[in-house]
């Protein structure tokens, strides 16, 4: 069961670091999108 136990660690964290990079892409969307950096054209 030490494999088992390695691969679920390894997915958990694997999900924490996606979430992690998520917010934080969606944070600089969410800061370009604010200071109006972006003009339609």
């Amino acid at each position: 069961m030490e494999l088992a136990k390695a691969v679920a660690s390894l997915f958990v964290l694997a999900m924490i670091a996606k979430i992690l990079a998520w917010s934080l892409f969606l944070r600089e969307v969410y800061i370009a999108v604010r200071s109006g950096t972006h003009r339609h054209r």
